[in-house]
Formats: structure tokens, sequence, C-alpha cells
């Protein structure tokens, strides 16, 4: 009987460390296996994590709904949201003077490249697909970043605005709310804070749910409020675990997921985004001929 558990909330492998013992011999290899290698098991499909661990692919998918989630897909999900913690014992992420100014840049790159490649993993062909749809459909685009989200805000605002989406960045904290007052159910917020905690923008986007618009969330945490208040939260992966102190770290993936997301955009209208840009170079080149 698969256990009753919420997603956002499980971490599959603190549960899998603590109750190897109680497993059934196939559930224990397949326990041991990931507990030891997460990362592998995040980037891996289900065919070769079964032929690395020398199970069936069936009984990945029985051990994934042991532990009360959907699938294969969802336990990636899960490990991916919780693996810097177990990948990285007495580190977490942590920078260090060590080896000199030249090695501590080296740490840098591998965290960002760590982290860039946990947010590849997070972002499913669904999720990717759902997100062009909505931001496609809407009539009506507010980004919405506060403090130090608000640079992201701007940024992906010029993006999609360039691709020919109409779409406006909000960054004042008393703006936000007063701007969702004016949505409706063919509008769109797309919603940036790394914390997914920020009160004035949490409040922004009640007033957004309750005019109808749809959210999607830009977020490192999949049980952050924010996310969870969102018809679709885009999870971002850092090594970095003080998420609330707004890591500079946490901002440059956030950045990479914007920059992904916009170029999937831009080629799922390749015809609009050109003909648009098109018209966008001839004002220019009239303003700067002036």
């Amino acid at each position: 009987m698969p256990m009753q558990i919420n997603p956002l909330f499980f971490n599959s492998l603190f549960y899998m460390r603590d109750n190897i013992n109680n497993m059934s011999r196939t559930e224990r290899t397949i326990a041991a296996y990931i507990l030891k290698n997460p990362s592998a098991i995040v980037a891996d499909t289900l065919r070769v994590s079964a032929e690395k661990i020398g199970v069936s692919e069936g009984s990945i998918i029985n051990f994934s709904k042991m532990l009360g989630l959907d699938g294969f897909s969802a336990l990636k999900l899960n490990i991916a949201q919780c693996i810097t913690p177990v990948s990285h014992p007495g580190n977490s992420g942590e920078l260090s003077t060590d080896q000199g100014a030249k090695g501590l840049v080296r740490q840098v790159m591998d965290n960002l490249t760590a982290s860039f490649r946990t947010t590849c993993d997070l972002l499913s062909e669904e999720s990717l697909n759902r997100a062009i749809r909505m931001i496609t459909e809407a009539g009506r685009i507010e980004i919405y970043g506060i403090t130090s989200s608000a640079a992201l805000a701007e940024d992906m605002y010029y993006r999609l605005l360039k691709l020919g989406f109409p779409v406006k960045a909000v960054t004042d904290a008393l703006i936000c709310p007063v701007s969702a007052m004016m949505l409706n159910e063919n509008s769109l917020v797309i919603a940036i804070s790394a914390s997914g905690r920020t009160s004035h923008l949490l409040r922004a986007i009640t007033i957004a749910r309750e005019q109808g618009a749809g959210i999607i969330s830009i977020t490192a945490s999949a049980a952050c409020p924010l996310a969870k208040s969102s018809d679709l939260a885009l999870i971002t992966g850092t090594t970095n675990l003080m998420v609330d102190n707004f890591s500079n770290e946490a901002k440059v993936v956030q950045l990479f997921l914007i920059e992904a997301l916009c170029t999937c955009l831009a080629f799922n209208a390749k015809e609009k985004s050109a003909a648009y840009q098109e018209q966008i170079d001839r004002l220019w080149d009239e303003y700067y001929s002036k």
C-alpha cells in the first residue's frame, strides 16, 4: 500500500535513508543506489537507471509508487528538489578560499554549473509546453518582481516585448497589488521570487487570482507559498541552501531559466517574432537616424 504523502514536503532521500532496513530486497537495492547516486537518477532515463541498478523498469516504477509518488518522473523531481543537502554533506555549496582566488572562482563555476543542470532536470517537457501555451494565449502579461527580483522582471519584460508579447513589468511593491486589480481571465502574471515568501508579492498574486488571471511563478522551492499559489511553478535548483538570503547564485540561475523559456518562445513563434523584430529594428533605425 503506497504512503499518502504531499510531494511538496516529502524528502524521499531522507525517507530511504531512515527506512531502507524495512524494505524488500529489490527496494533496498534501488534505495541504496539512489542514496549513493542521487544526481545520476535525476539525469538518467528510466531504462538507463534500471540497467545501472540491475532491476526491471517496473521495479523502479513500483518503488516510486511505494514512496507515494506517481511514478519515475515524480521520483526524479522529488530527488532533484532535495538533492543538494544529500549530495554535498558538510559542504552544501559553501565557498572556501583554501585554494586561493582562482580556486574560489572555480568553486563558483562548479556551483553554477550544478545549479543549471538541476534546474534543467526539474523542467519537464509538459511544464515547458504549458508555460509556452499560457504565455502565447494570454491577452495581457504582467511580470512581478520586487526588491532583488526587480532586475529579473525587467529583463524578462524586455525579452518578451521584443518577441511581440503584450507585456509589462511591475517592480514596485505597492503598485503590484494595484496593477493586479486591473487583470481579468485573459491575463497572465509571471511572478519571480527566489524565496517565494515575499508578502507584497503574495498579496498581489492573491488579488490576481481573484480577478481570474493565470499565475506562473519562477522560484527556488516547490514548497514555498508562491509555488503553491501558482497554476504553474517553474523551480530553479541552487547549491546555496540559504534561499531566503537572496543569493546571487539563485538570481543567476533564475536568469538562466528565463533565457531558456524565452528561447523556447522565440522558436515556437519564429515567423511572428521575426516580423515583429523587423518592425522594432525599423523604428530604432528611424530614431537613431534623426
